[in-house]
């Protein structure tokens, strides 16, 4: 039997799209600091997605901003994820269901990556201006691999070997 692109289960757009943010597609973000953000009730910020073209669909990325004094809601998921931050200062606390929290500040051009499958939460530090950062992350591919969200988000698999 052959298949069309029409027909295949696509799980990360139908996860994107059920995010009810701004998805910005093409070649170029021209700046990332000025794109329209909307209410992001899975990270409890705002946000939006960022898919350039010729990625192959390997992988995506996201602007959240986090409001002046806030943090965003506790996260978890079994996908990579790097962050740069692009203005603001703030705090990030990692930790593993059996170990210890982890917590470092971070800065305007700060890089970091978020441990697999780790709980993390980041904070912004500062009472007067939100931080705004930006995440390349592999969700499309995982999420397309296993085609399950509690798989990938309610995943109780500790990599301690990482």
């Amino acid at each position: 039997m052959k298949y069309t692109s029409d027909e295949r289960i696509d799980t990360y757009r139908k996860w994107q799209q059920s995010q009810k943010i701004p998805i910005n597609t093409g070649f170029l973000i021209e700046d990332v600091r000025k794109i329209e953000v909307a209410p992001w009730d899975h990270k409890g910020g705002l946000g939006a997605f960022i898919n350039l073209d010729g990625t192959g669909e390997t992988n995506d990325a996201y602007v959240c901003e986090i409001p002046p004094g806030k943090q965003l809601k506790v996260q978890k998921h079994l996908y990579e994820e790097m962050v740069f931050i692009l203005d603001g200062h703030g705090a990030t606390s990692v930790w593993q269901k059996s170990g210890k929290k982890h917590t470092f500040e971070w800065h305007p051009g700060s890089l970091f990556a978020v441990p697999l499958n780790c709980s993390y939460q980041l904070f912004n530090g500062q009472g007067n201006a939100p931080v705004r950062y930006f995440a390349v992350t592999n969700a499309p591919f995982m999420m397309n691999v296993f085609h399950n969200l509690d798989f990938i988000f309610d995943n109780d698999f500790a990599f301690t070997d990482r």
